[in-house]
């Protein structure tokens, strides 16, 4: 096949090759977008590394799907724009060089990249998971409305949203706020929530690994993947397995986290709770679902910030898919609605002691009253967050036509 019927993709994502919003979240995509693409096509992933090493590491893996171009992670900030100026001449190269088509950017601080890199290029520009990351961060604390860093980004944000050939959002409400927020009108705006790899996040291939783990058989197991702090709460959390602690008879957490051990201590200290109660593990991704196919229920405790209603959740996917009731925050994109409406978890209303127990009452009794609950849990994952209903979307972006 002749070199010009080639479409080459470059894929820019703001984030570290093992961190597993890569490799649950893009990395499914990037493979639908490579089996759309003519033959001879090339999809190169742009990765940000925490270190050298790590970069090297990254750069040397061989997939048949994608080419890895891991960076050196920057920050958005005063000290870090030179090396991002940096960073867009070297991808604004490296597109020339590979005869890049489109450059597709994963989230908004990877848009802001991307829209420099169509402006320089004049390449056409898709932005997939489009949400207002700036003003998140401000809700959450992160960034002050004032700092650099969120305007910066908030700029881009306008920018990529009305450049874009093609805008994706991860919620239905995105669109009234980018019109709203940034003038945006795009009429190519497509929404997909957070998909989900059912064959892996699947309860029936994972036999009981409770009698390794110190679980007895009636033990009731909450597991929560993921950080605390940040856009996650923090003391609420121990609070609520707190209160679990007094309402189950034997209760254990499975705690799948990075966070710190010296913090965990000083947590555990300070709302009384046994370090025996918490089975506290950093596992890699593909060994997650082991771990959640030993869980009676999941936690989800997003912080409830006005954006977070455009926001997806990948866990809750993955918490559904393994057929696991789901106590969430309220407001939290489409799913804690969902949840409400369909009985299969809880919203977690007021987040004082009060609010907390009765979460916890609650989860108990959907515990003890729903019948069959794994399979219809399930369901909604295969209804909601199922990859194959999404390929649509993929498959307008880099039809033939949009190929030439």
């Amino acid at each position: 096949m002749s070199k010009n019927t080639c479409h080459n993709v470059l894929i820019i994502t703001y984030w570290a090759f093992d961190d597993a919003l890569i490799q649950s979240y893009t990395l499914p995509y990037v493979r639908i977008i490579k089996s759309m693409l003519n033959p001879g096509s090339t999809v190169y992933l742009v990765t940000q590394e925490p270190n050298q090493l790590t970069l090297e590491k990254i750069a040397s893996i061989s997939d048949l799907d994608f080419v890895t171009k891991p960076s050196l992670y920057q920050p958005f900030s005063k000290k870090t724009i030179f090396k991002l100026r940096n960073l867009v001449k070297t991808l604004s190269r490296f597109i020339d060089e590979n005869e890049i088509q489109t450059i597709h950017a994963w989230c908004s601080p990877a848009g802001a990249i991307g829209y420099l890199l169509h402006k320089k290029t004049g390449k056409r520009l898709v932005i997939d998971s489009f949400e207002p990351h700036a003003e998140s961060l401000v809700e959450n604390r992160t960034w002050k409305k004032s700092g650099l860093a969120y305007n910066i980004l908030s700029y881009f944000e306008k920018k990529q949203a009305n450049a874009a050939e093609h805008l994706i959002a991860l919620t239905n409400s995105m669109k009234a706020y980018a019109r709203t927020k940034y003038n945006c009108e795009n009429p190519n705006f497509h929404v997909k929530p957070a998909a989900v790899n059912l064959a892996l996040f699947d309860r029936s291939k994972y036999p009981s690994i409770k009698k390794e783990l110190g679980i007895k058989p009636n033990t009731i197991v909450c597991i929560y993947a993921g950080k605390i702090g940040g856009i996650y709460l923090e003391d609420e959390v121990f609070i609520f397995w707190k209160h679990c602690t007094l309402i189950f008879e034997d209760f254990k957490v499975i705690f799948l986290s990075n966070y710190s051990n010296n913090e965990f201590q000083k947590k555990l200290k300070l709302h009384g709770l046994d370090e025996s109660t918490f089975i506290k593990k950093f596992v890699p991704y593909s060994e997650v679902p082991k771990y959640m196919a030993q869980a009676d229920f999941a936690l989800n405790p997003v912080k409830p910030v006005p954006t977070k209603r455009h926001c997806t959740s990948i866990k809750d996917g993955e918490y559904w898919a393994m057929g696991l009731p789901v106590v969430i925050t309220k407001d939290i994109s489409d799913d804690s609605a969902l949840i409400s409406d369909t009985n299969l978890g809880v919203v977690i209303e007021n987040y004082n002691e009060e609010g907390l127990k009765k979460a916890a009452l609650k989860i108990k009794d959907i515990l003890i009253s729903e019948v069959d609950y794994v399979d219809r849990i399930r369901s909604l994952a295969i209804r909601y967050r199922n990859i194959e209903s999404q390929k649509s979307i993929y498959e307008l972006i880099y039809s033939k036509n949009n190929q030439d």
